[in-house]
Protein backbone atom coordinates (compact mmCIF):
# COMPACT_ATOMS: atom_id res chain seq x y z
CA UNK A 1 0.00 0.00 0.00
CA UNK A 2 1.47 3.37 -0.95
CA UNK A 3 1.60 6.31 1.45
CA UNK A 4 -1.17 8.26 -0.32
CA UNK A 5 -3.53 5.27 -0.08
CA UNK A 6 -2.48 4.66 3.51
CA UNK A 7 -3.15 8.30 4.39
CA UNK A 8 -6.54 8.30 2.68
CA UNK A 9 -7.48 5.05 4.43
CA UNK A 10 -6.39 6.47 7.78
CA UNK A 11 -8.46 9.61 7.18
CA UNK A 12 -11.50 7.46 6.28
CA UNK A 13 -11.11 5.55 9.55
CA UNK A 14 -10.64 8.81 11.50
CA UNK A 15 -13.83 10.27 9.96
CA UNK A 16 -15.81 7.17 10.96
CA UNK A 17 -14.36 7.39 14.46
CA UNK A 18 -15.19 11.05 15.01
CA UNK A 19 -18.72 10.68 13.60
CA UNK A 20 -19.33 7.72 15.94
CA UNK A 21 -18.18 9.97 18.79
CA UNK A 22 -20.46 12.92 18.03
CA UNK A 23 -18.02 15.09 16.10
CA UNK A 24 -19.34 16.42 12.78
CA UNK A 25 -16.89 16.65 9.85
CA UNK A 26 -17.08 20.01 8.04
CA UNK A 27 -14.07 19.89 5.69
CA UNK A 28 -11.60 17.26 4.58
CA UNK A 29 -8.17 18.04 3.13
CA UNK A 30 -8.81 21.77 3.50
CA UNK A 31 -6.01 23.46 1.56
CA UNK A 32 -4.69 26.94 2.29
CA UNK A 33 -1.55 28.87 1.36
CA UNK A 34 -0.17 27.64 4.72
CA UNK A 35 -0.78 23.96 4.15
CA UNK A 36 -3.54 21.42 4.50
CA UNK A 37 -5.74 20.47 7.44
CA UNK A 38 -6.65 16.79 7.26
CA UNK A 39 -10.07 17.28 8.87
CA UNK A 40 -11.97 20.28 10.17
CA UNK A 41 -14.97 19.34 12.27
CA UNK A 42 -17.37 20.70 14.87
CA UNK A 43 -18.18 19.32 18.27
CA UNK A 44 -21.07 21.43 19.49
CA UNK A 45 -19.92 25.01 19.04
CA UNK A 46 -16.20 24.11 19.00
CA UNK A 47 -14.29 23.97 15.73
CA UNK A 48 -11.89 21.03 15.78
CA UNK A 49 -8.83 20.87 13.55
CA UNK A 50 -7.68 17.26 13.31
CA UNK A 51 -4.28 16.04 12.15
CA UNK A 52 -4.40 12.37 11.13
CA UNK A 53 -1.15 10.44 11.50
CA UNK A 54 -0.81 6.78 10.57
CA UNK A 55 1.92 4.32 11.51
CA UNK A 56 2.54 0.63 10.96
CA UNK A 57 4.83 0.48 14.02
CA UNK A 58 6.36 2.77 16.62
CA UNK A 59 9.94 2.40 15.42
CA UNK A 60 10.15 6.19 15.04
CA UNK A 61 7.79 7.05 17.90
CA UNK A 62 4.04 7.40 18.12
CA UNK A 63 2.06 9.06 15.34
CA UNK A 64 1.46 12.08 17.61
CA UNK A 65 5.25 12.45 18.01
CA UNK A 66 5.35 13.25 14.28
CA UNK A 67 3.30 16.42 14.87
CA UNK A 68 6.25 18.73 15.09
CA UNK A 69 6.42 22.33 16.30
CA UNK A 70 6.44 23.40 12.65
CA UNK A 71 3.28 21.38 11.92
CA UNK A 72 1.55 22.88 14.96
CA UNK A 73 2.37 26.41 13.80
CA UNK A 74 1.07 25.50 10.36
CA UNK A 75 -2.22 24.43 11.96
CA UNK A 76 -2.46 27.75 13.78
CA UNK A 77 -2.08 29.58 10.45
CA UNK A 78 -4.53 27.24 8.74
CA UNK A 79 -7.12 27.86 11.48
CA UNK A 80 -6.68 31.63 11.26
CA UNK A 81 -7.00 31.48 7.47
CA UNK A 82 -10.12 29.29 7.74
CA UNK A 83 -11.90 31.66 10.12
CA UNK A 84 -10.96 34.74 8.07
CA UNK A 85 -11.96 33.18 4.74
CA UNK A 86 -15.31 32.03 6.15
CA UNK A 87 -15.88 35.36 7.96
CA UNK A 88 -16.22 33.52 11.27
CA UNK A 89 -15.50 35.96 14.06
CA UNK A 90 -16.79 34.27 17.20
CA UNK A 91 -15.42 30.79 17.69
CA UNK A 92 -13.86 28.26 20.01
CA UNK A 93 -11.13 26.08 18.57
CA UNK A 94 -9.38 22.87 19.52
CA UNK A 95 -6.52 20.94 17.92
CA UNK A 96 -6.73 17.14 18.02
CA UNK A 97 -4.64 14.30 16.66
CA UNK A 98 -6.05 11.03 15.37
CA UNK A 99 -3.34 8.40 15.67
CA UNK A 100 -4.12 5.52 13.33
CA UNK A 101 -2.23 2.28 13.86
CA UNK A 102 -2.18 -0.15 10.95
CA UNK A 103 -1.60 -3.83 11.62
CA UNK A 104 -2.55 -6.79 9.49
CA UNK A 105 -4.68 -4.60 7.23
CA UNK A 106 -6.68 -3.33 10.21
CA UNK A 107 -6.83 0.26 11.39
CA UNK A 108 -7.07 1.18 15.08
CA UNK A 109 -7.61 4.75 16.25
CA UNK A 110 -6.18 6.44 19.31
CA UNK A 111 -7.87 9.84 19.41
CA UNK A 112 -6.18 12.63 21.35
CA UNK A 113 -8.38 15.64 22.19
CA UNK A 114 -6.53 18.90 22.84
CA UNK A 115 -3.33 17.30 21.54
CA UNK A 116 -1.77 20.75 21.40
CA UNK A 117 -2.63 24.37 21.99
CA UNK A 118 -0.89 27.70 21.79
CA UNK A 119 -0.73 28.67 25.44
CA UNK A 120 2.56 30.50 25.80
CA UNK A 121 2.68 31.00 22.07
CA UNK A 122 5.84 33.08 22.34
CA UNK A 123 7.64 29.80 23.09
CA UNK A 124 6.78 28.68 19.56
CA UNK A 125 8.62 31.49 17.78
Amino acid sequence: MNTRKTGAGAEDVAIKYIVANGIEPVERNYTTPYGEADIIAKEGSVFVFIEVKARRNQKYGSPADAVTKRKKLRYLNIAQYYFMSKSIRDYEVRFDVAEVYISGGKFNVNYIKNAFDFTGISDFY
